[in-house]
């Protein structure tokens, strides 16, 4: 298999700052991307039914496949326009903006070459299909300072989203959906300053997303509505820095990974009812000395199924509530020790363990991928004084050779897992010019 990537061309057309006074300004801008590239495949063996085409008749051979190379493409454009006027005076301030976003992309495959090419010509398409998407939105964001300790804003944002897509896929799968959306996604909250250091702060937030081009392709996905509740807690006082957060997330129609995959290795969603995400982040930074630091950061989280419902093997309907939402660790951790035994070389050790996954959503443990602990350890060097000031680094990854993987999918109910690299290291080096 091989991926081809063309550079992505992106282009900010115009940006216009109007300043009125010193309370209110307007900026606006233009903005366009063009992207085309495809990833190409030699199949051997492939029926030639699948690609429409009749069979081959050599002698007195019929041959209903053959070996051939194929393109899959995605030709894409991406532009839109974005405004926002302010306003500030004394402890208010008052954003209010909007912006419209097109989306135009071409999918489609075309034939190499054939060992037996029956009826088609060079490069013919085999599939082609087309998605277009209107995003536009307009926004209010209002901000106060209560006093010399609190503060509070409120944003509103309404969402209009128009999704079609029209066409043929791979496989004769037919594309035809045309869904029109309107969202409103309120989201407030407040801080309290404690101390010049420390702050704490509660936040709600409604928000809701449609569904990708993949999620239509295999059903009529509905909108992802999310309840967030974040209370959280700031202190960056001297050598010692750390803040802690703690989330309620609560979903309806959650568009989740269910572990299987389509015919190009891209990942399937559903949208599996009710669902909650619930959790605690911290984060931490501590220097001992001009020598030391040790950076740390956790995530413990609980995330379930409520009402999911799902078809097993003998087409029955089987209850899956409170089971694990998949590619979900319920803890992640992560860390950085640094020594610097002088300030042009620095020595740093990262190092990560990731929970257990489930790659589907029934809690089964045939579907598990294992848990993994990771260390990265980076020698850095910088020749301040030498034109160009040049920074010299060796990487060494999965410095203790651990075997691991990291992703995987679940396949006619059996587990397919990714394994990762062993240790592997790379040099790099940088020039100021």
């Amino acid at each position: 298999h091989v991926v081809n990537r063309p550079p992505i061309e992106r282009f900010n057309l115009v940006h216009i700052p109007l300043e009125f006074n010193t309370n209110s300004h307007l900026t606006a801008a233009l903005h366009y991307t063009r992207g085309k590239g495809y990833y190409e495949q030699y199949k051997q063996n492939d029926a030639l039914s699948y690609y429409g085409l009749p069979a081959v008749v050599l002698g007195g051979d019929t041959l209903a496949e053959t070996d051939l190379i194929r393109r899959l493409w995605l030709d894409n454009h991406f532009y839109g326009a974005i405004a926002q006027y302010s306003w500030k005076k004394g402890t208010t301030d008052l954003d209010i903006g909007g912006g419209f976003h097109r989306y135009e992309g071409d999918h489609y495959g075309d034939l190499q070459w054939m060992r037996f090419a029956s009826s088609s010509e060079l490069r013919d398409r085999f599939y082609s299909n087309r998605s277009l998407k209107n995003d536009g939105n307009i926004y209010l964001k209002w901000k106060e300072q209560l006093g010399e300790k609190w503060s509070t804003y409120v944003d509103l944002q309404l969402r209009s989203v128009d999704y079609s897509g029209k066409g043929i896929d791979e496989g004769d799968l037919p594309v035809a959906f045309d869904d029109q959306l309107l969202f409103f996604n309120p989201k407030t909250g407040v801080q309290y300053t404690i101390a010049s250091d420390k702050t704490a702060y509660l936040s709600y937030a409604i928000a809701h997303r449609e569904g990708n081009r993949v999620d239509y392709l295999y059903g009529t996905p509905k909108p992802e509505q999310l309840h967030d509740i974040e209370l959280g807690f700031k202190n960056t006082e001297g050598d010692l820095s750390y803040s802690a957060n703690a989330y309620f997330m609560f979903y309806r129609d959650q568009l989740v990974l269910t572990g299987e995959i389509d015919n190009v290795g891209g990942f399937i969603r559903r949208n599996v009812g009710k669902s909650q995400r619930i959790g605690l982040e911290f984060e931490g930074n501590y220097r001992f000395n001009e020598r030391w630091n040790l950076a740390l950061n956790a995530a413990l989280s609980l995330n379930q199924n409520v009402d999911f419902r799902i078809l097993d093997n003998s087409q029955v309907i089987k209850d899956a509530a409170n089971t694990p939402l998949p590619y979900s660790p319920s803890i992640v951790t992560g860390s950085v020790i640094s020594y610097s035994p002088m300030e042009s070389l620095v020595f740093s050790m990262a190092s990560r363990f990731v929970g257990k996954q489930y790659l589907s959503n029934e809690n089964n443990e045939e579907h598990v991928l294992p848990s993994y602990f990771l260390n990265d350890l980076r020698i850095q060097y910088r020749a301040e004084k030498l034109p160009g000031k040049p920074v010299l680094s060796l990487d060494i990854f999965n410095l203790f050779d651990e075997l691991y993987a990291s992703n995987g999918y679940v396949y006619a109910g059996t587990p397919y897992f990714y394994p990762q690299a062993g240790m592997h290291w790379m040099t790099t080096l940088s020039i100021s010019l």
